[in-house]
């Protein structure tokens, strides 16, 4: 974000595991809406059976899509020794550069993460997606980005139809928020009734005025701009990571109980 950065609601539409249905199901509806997505692919599964070829992800990539990391083997990070997580994480990403495609974030297979490889990923990716639900608000948490469901793997009861999704548009909008669509077009819950939610839903964007845009596209609209260490800060509006505080504030006030249990029996 530069000085001029004015907030606004984005929405970004991000398929997992890089299947052909990217492009025979998703690519002709985003064509026709004037937008474009992002496809997350698993390096193992380039060119097997119901996958996309190299060939088949470079006419998405041609057609402004962004291409993400699914990681080298679709791996759970949060499992992996941090010999593995290297591997897993770094692995797919010089795979992608190697291959032509400016890859800027990790889709972290079945959402699994783990803090203690932040660093990891911090060193190869400028974010990090998981399936934690909700609206991404500023300052974004950098590493762990959230998402919202919509098609399949649906986000609870009652929350697979476009009453549901248009109401998470809404809290976009209203809030200034950034709302990442999880989208699995493959999966049998992902239903010609899916679909033309999908299709409602992008109209919906597109008709309040909302910005798609791809991870890359948001990232330089809402990222952070300041990285110190481990964490991220927003600089222009002179906020620091909202965990930051809190987590100073609890251990102030783990300190300040532990000193008063100490001197409460010489007080009474």
């Amino acid at each position: 974000m530069g000085a001029e950065y004015k907030p606004q609601a984005l929405a970004t539409f991000v398929s997992d595991d890089g299947e052909i249905e990217d492009l025979l199901k998703l690519k002709p509806l985003f064509d026709k809406k004037g937008i474009r997505g992002v496809s997350s692919i698993p390096i193992n599964k380039i060119g097997l059976e119901g996958f996309m070829t190299l060939e088949q992800i470079d006419e998405l990539k041609n057609a402004g899509w962004e291409i993400a990391s699914h990681g080298l083997e679709h791996k759970p990070i949060g499992y992996l020794t941090e010999e593995e997580a290297e591997r897993e994480i770094g692995g797919s990403m010089e795979f992608l550069k190697k291959n032509g495609y400016d890859c800027t974030s990790i889709v972290y297979p079945s959402g699994s993460f783990n803090v203690k490889f932040r660093n990891i990923v911090a060193k190869y990716y400028r974010s990090g997606i998981g399936t934690q639900r909700g609206v991404n608000y500023s300052p974004i948490n950098t590493w762990q980005l959230k998402r919202i469901s919509i098609g399949s793997y649906f986000d609870g009861v009652e929350k697979n139809k476009f009453d549901y999704y248009k109401s998470r548009v809404d809290e976009a909008i209203s809030k200034k928020g950034w709302i990442i669509f999880m989208l699995h077009p493959s999966a049998r819950e992902h239903d010609d009734l899916q679909q033309k939610y999908l299709e409602q839903t992008i109209d919906y964007c597109i008709n309040n005025n909302l910005k798609v845009v791809t991870l890359k596209e948001g990232l330089d609209l809402m990222g952070n701009n300041i990285k110190y260490g481990n964490d991220n800060f927003f600089d222009n509006r002179g906020y620091y990571l909202f965990h930051k505080v809190t987590y100073s504030y609890y251990l102030l006030n783990k300190l300040f109980h532990k000193l008063l249990s100490k001197i409460m029996p010489y007080i009474s």
